[in-house]
């Protein structure tokens, strides 16, 4: 038997042999009858043999040498080729060809059953991570699973592609006890130990059971890791209807296989991380994972359960012929406990005879249709047990590999992170500082060294505008550039300073290419001479995490005795207000100048506050004045949890802009303010010091230098528009000498404290309790309206109405609380905001567009509408779908308008999706209307805008980009604008 070397994926390859592979495969959709004619195959190699030569790149490729000793593989200097862009059809057909070629592979009949799911854009190792995390249900789909293949980017040339650490989805933890002891499967002994070093944390207690997260690193970023839900990591318990103590033996496994570290290899393209979701034989579990010495090895104890026992021998003492017989009998019952557990489960799983027969069928059907059998390793597609299976007589299959095919990458995904790392610690402190090391200026104080964290781009893109700034304007050397990832005190010269930008993600959280820093600052050393500055990267419509992640950074610095550079070291920007926020940038860059040149700032910090502190308050001040007095009207009928309020604002701008945002102050009612007076003991006439200056002014910026006195605001309006009485306190200072006081929402704190016999220490300042209060944060909206004029019938002032939708949240702090405290015709403090994302859509120029949303995401759409039928705007033709729940009052609302856009010609489709018990979606209506979509965004040059959450946004462009074709898709990229909430 002949078994040829396995084919890898990663690797540079000729031009002409990407060429060839591309033309053969087009031939071969050609004969399966997949082109409409000959002339469409030939345009379409064209196109491919264009691109391909379009893309070339010189480089090292591998090419085979014939010689005495047979063919060889070298690297030779060569041209190479980033290829072609596959359409979906052309993806499709070729994974299914390629399962279909599988020679290893005893389920093929199940090819064209294939599902691909074509996530080539996907560029980020989060964004793979949420990709699968997001599609892995939908495949596994309670238990009856359906064979799905994820494709990520192809491989470019002298790149690894992108990866997946782990060997499968559901691997299995192995933590080394001691020398061969393992606690778990000892085939993952190092991934696990590759893993906890990349910053997971094994379970308390760890058992053999342990699932490990799921590692993707895609190409260029870092590795990001996650768990599976909890629908997929339950693990199927074995058990068997005639031996009840087999269930003793606490055996499991996963509910579905997912090879993760294979390839595609199709047409000349190479897709390095395409993992694979199928359903298990129950010999693989049974007979290989479980039963396998090498890995779990539970024979023994199956036959102990099965009946074996003796007094006087183990089980590996029993004479050969006897152990054969009873690990013949454990592995059968074993295998039948398997089948049986995973049928009860409600799990697919097939047995090896039913399999055997399908692959059979399937591969004599082959030889019947096209004269010969496929290629098969016997080795592999024959199941464990042996003769008892028919196939394993069967013999004479070809044992070649054809492509498309299935393959593994020539490199391990580890070692390309270690290497990657481990460039990144070395290159990317010189960039655009070549031979840094050797040349460095003799004196420390020369050097500023950069280091950034974020995910989304606008960290890195800001590093490099400081290290362009810094090149210009200073006079000191740049010295690291580079992650956070990269930053390493030890090797940074005693009196350099360090500036950080840094974002935050998740719930708080570090970005991933930040997380070694959180290691490396575990070091015992302190670095008292080093200098550090913080641009701190937030939002603070997450106001419960708004700029966690720099404020992390400054107490791991602190604590390492780093000292601050200027008055205040962490400048805290927000996207929400400027993205990216170059204001908060500028005036950052300003102050590092000034402190680098040796000019001090004015002031100095209280004693234990935190530098940051001082500034909460000066920016509430800033930010009120910006905000104006509106007055609510909504039905309080509708105030109920889960249902979506039409707010009514009245205010008094003549005019406002379709489409735009406004961001409403959820402010405490007066009986809250009145309350914590009470507490405090606090009269009318108290005023509370908030602002000591304005914001820090130099002459290469602002004219105007005069700094004001402090400034004195009432108690009662501070607790009104400044503080949030239903957070926790920023800090709990105050109450050091309280005990049994925790934090939690300020007021209910003190109310505590008011029945408390404890009650509050004359000790403690009531100014320094209200300086612990949390800043007021703002809730932002779209704008669900166009303007329309209204007159106050108290003061016959003309005004405008702006509507919004809001969902009410059970105990949000705006739609629930304020709402019901300030009540139908309260006034609320609001600032209207620009939103330049949808400023094309109000110039459309006679170009159309297709709109989709669903909840609170009809807002800008119907804002868009109103404001198209005002101005009597019908020269473009607007497309709508819309999901929504059959109770949402803000529904009708939208027809109401959507009805008078129909009548004045505006619009030319309404499509309206009601959820359903199908789930069948919004998006999965573009199929119905696939030709106008295909006309309107391709041929016309139409806009393309979805408004909804995460999941819905990316759904519905995943099912645009299936609807529209690649050639489109990639058109209308700088045309499809979204708005997340």
């Amino acid at each position: 038997m002949i078994r040829p070397l396995d084919p890898r994926v990663g690797e540079n390859r000729p031009i002409e042999v990407i060429k060839q592979e591309a033309e053969a495969f087009l031939k071969e959709m050609l004969a399966e009858g997949l082109f409409d004619s000959s002339e469409v195959f030939e345009q379409r190699l064209m196109e491919v043999i264009k691109q391909i030569g379009e893309s070339s790149v010189e480089c090292m490729v591998w090419e085979d040498n014939a010689g005495d000793d047979g063919v060889q593989r070298r690297k030779v200097q060569g041209v190479s080729s980033n290829g072609y862009v596959q359409t979906k059809e052309e993806l499709e057909w070729g994974v299914r060809i390629a399962w279909r070629n599988s020679r290893k592979c005893i389920m093929r009949a199940h090819c064209w059953d294939l599902k691909c799911l074509d996530l080539r854009d996907i560029k980020t190792s989060k964004g793979m991570l949420d990709a699968i995390i997001k599609h892995c249900p939908t495949a596994y789909n309670r238990g009856r699973i359906v064979p799905t293949v994820f494709i990520f980017p192809g491989r470019r040339v002298d790149c690894s592609g992108p990866m997946f650490w782990s060997q499968q989805f559901l691997n299995f933890a192995g933590y080394e006890l001691s020398p061969g002891e393992v606690l778990g499967d000892p085939a993952q002994v190092q991934l696990t130990k590759d893993i906890i070093a990349l910053g997971w944390q094994p379970p308390t207690p760890k058992t053999r059971w342990d699932i490990l997260p799921l590692v993707v690193m895609a190409e260029g970023d870092e590795p990001e890791f996650a768990t599976l839900p909890p629908e997929l990591t339950q693990l199927v318990s074995i058990a068997h209807p005639q031996y009840p103590k087999i269930a003793d033996l606490d055996l499991r496994w996963g509910k579905f296989p997912a090879l993760s570290r294979l390839g595609f290899d199709i047409g000349g393209v190479q897709y390095t991380a395409s993992p694979f979701i199928g359903w298990f034989m129950d010999a693989e579990i049974a007979v290989r994972n479980l039963a396998d010495t090498f890995r779990y090895n539970v024979l023994p104890e199956v036959a102990k359960a099965i009946g074996w026992s003796s007094p006087s021998h183990t089980f590996g003492e029993l004479p050969d012929h006897e152990r054969l017989l009873w690990l013949s009998r454990a592995q059968a019952e074993l295998n039948y406990a398997v089948y049986c557990s995973f049928q009860k489960a409600g799990v697919t799983c097939t047995s090896s005879l039913t399999a055997s027969h399908s692959w059979t069928t399937f591969d004599d059907q082959h030889l019947r249709e096209k004269g010969y059998r496929l290629n098969a390793d016997p080795y592999w597609i024959s199941p464990p047990q042996g003769s008892v299976v028919p196939l394993w007589h069967r013999g004479g299959a070809p044992n070649y590999q054809p492509k498309p095919l299935i393959a593994r990458h020539r490199c391990d995904p580890v070692q390309v992170w270690n290497r990657r790392y481990n460039a990144l610690t070395r290159v990317e402190g010189q960039l655009d500082n070549a031979d840094y090391d050797e040349d460095r200026p003799a004196g420390p104080q020369s050097e500023v060294h950069i280091f950034y964290c974020g995910t989304n781009g606008t960290a890195a893109k800001l590093a490099e505008r400081l290290r362009i700034f810094m090149a210009k304007k200073s006079s000191k050397i740049v010295g690291e550039f580079g992650t956070l990832n990269s930053f390493d005190p030890c090797k940074i010269h005693p009196g350099g300073t360090v500036l950080f930008i840094v974002s935050t993600t998740g719930t708080g959280e570090i970005p991933s290419n930040g997380q070694q820093f959180i290691k490396k600052m575990n070091v015992e050393l302190a670095f008292p001479l080093l200098k550090f500055s913080i641009l701190g990267i937030g939002d603070s419509g997450y106001h419960g995490t708004f700029n966690w992640a720099c404020k992390s950074v400054q107490r791991m610095l602190k604590e390492k005795q780093l000292k601050p550079l200027m008055l205040d070291c962490v400048t805290e920007s927000d996207v929400s207000v400027e993205n990216p926020p170059w204001t908060d940038f500028r005036v950052w860059c300003s102050r590092i100048e000034r402190a680098l040149d040796g000019k001090t700032e004015e002031g100095k910090l209280e004693p234990g506050k935190t530098d940051h502190t001082d500034n909460l308050y000066e920016k509430q001040y800033s930010n009120l004045k910006a905000y104006k007095m509106a007055t609510m009207r909504f039905d309080p009928f509708i105030h109920r949890p889960g249902e979506i309020l039409r707010l009514s604002l009245e205010i008094p701008e003549s005019d406002y802009e379709p489409m735009g945002h406004i961001r409403l102050l959820p402010r405490n009612s007066e009986v809250a303010a009145q309350r914590v007076m009470t507490l405090l003991e606090i009269n009318d006439d108290q005023t509370i010091g908030t602002v000591a200056k304005e914001n820090p002014v130099y002459p290469s910026q602002i004219q105007d230098q005069r700094q004001v006195q402090l400034l004195a605001v009432p108690i009662r309006q501070f607790l009104k528009d400044f503080v949030d009485l239903r957070s926790p306190f920023i800090s709990m200072d105050w109450a050091q000498n309280l005990s049994n006081v925790k934090n939690g929402p300020a007021l209910q704190v003190l109310e505590h404290l008011s029945r408390s016999p404890q009650h509050l220490s004359p000790s403690i300042s009531p100014m320094e309790i209200l300086l612990s209060l949390t800043p007021l944060r703002p809730r932002s909206y779209s704008i669900a309206s166009s303007s329309e004029h209204t007159v106050d019938p108290d003061t016959s002032a003309i005004g405008t109405t702006l509507d919004v939708f809001v969902r009410i949240i059970p105990n949000g702090r705006f739609s629930h609380h304020c709402l019901s405290e300030v009540g139908n015709g309260g006034k609320i403090l609001y600032k209207l905001t620009p939103n330049n994302i949808c400023l094309p859509l109000l110039k459309l120029n006679g170009k159309p567009l297709v709109a989709v949303a669903c909840g609170t995401g009809i807002a800008p759409v119907r804002s868009l509408l109103q404001y198209l039928i005002r101005t009597n705007n019908t020269g473009s033709k607007i497309s709508v779908f819309i999901g929504f729940r059959p109770d949402d009052s803000s529904t009708e609302l939208f027809i109401e308008i959507a009805e008078q856009a129909l009548e004045k010609g505006i619009l030319d489709i309404l499509d309206v999706v009601p959820s359903n018990k199908e789930k069948v979606r919004v998006q999965d209506h573009f199929g119905d209307c696939k030709e106008a979509l295909r006309r309107k965004l391709g041929e016309e040059a139409g806009y393309f805008y979805v408004c909804g959450n995460a999941v819905v946004v990316r759904e519905v462009k995943d099912r645009l980009k299936g609807v529209l074709g690649p050639d489109i898709w990639t058109r209308v990229q700088e045309r499809i604008l979204e708005e997340t909430f």
